[in-house]
């Protein structure tokens, strides 16, 4: 954060320095509304793109739960993202079988 805020005048760099450590260490009702959202979002994205054949969506179940028990609304769309990504374990899971069953 230091090196993409250099260029800017001191002010400029001290409010957003500010706003990131907020963010950072979730210190603020907002900021931790934020982080929530940035975890499910990195959740999201892996589980429904594209990862490698090894990727550990078994890890993600556990990504940023610290973050996402936050409120209700939060907690649903976690449970929400947890059931798809459970459904990618379970499809690996599945190709692994049939696969097996080739040999």
């Amino acid at each position: 954060m230091v090196e993409l805020i250099r260029s800017l005048p001191e002010d400029m760099r001290e409010e957003l320095m500010a706003l990131w450590d907020e963010y950072e260490f979730a210190r603020s009702p907002e900021a931790r509304v934020v982080k929530a959202l940035d975890k499910l979002e990195t959740l999201l994205q892996q589980a429904q793109g594209i990862n490698p054949p090894d990727f550990d969506y078994a890890f993600n179940l556990g990504y940023g739960v610290k973050y996402t028990g936050l409120d209700d609304v939060i907690r649903e769309l976690r449970a929400t993202i947890d059931v798809e990504t459970e459904s990618c374990l379970l499809a690996r899971k599945n190709r692994r079988d049939r696969d097996c069953d080739r040999i």
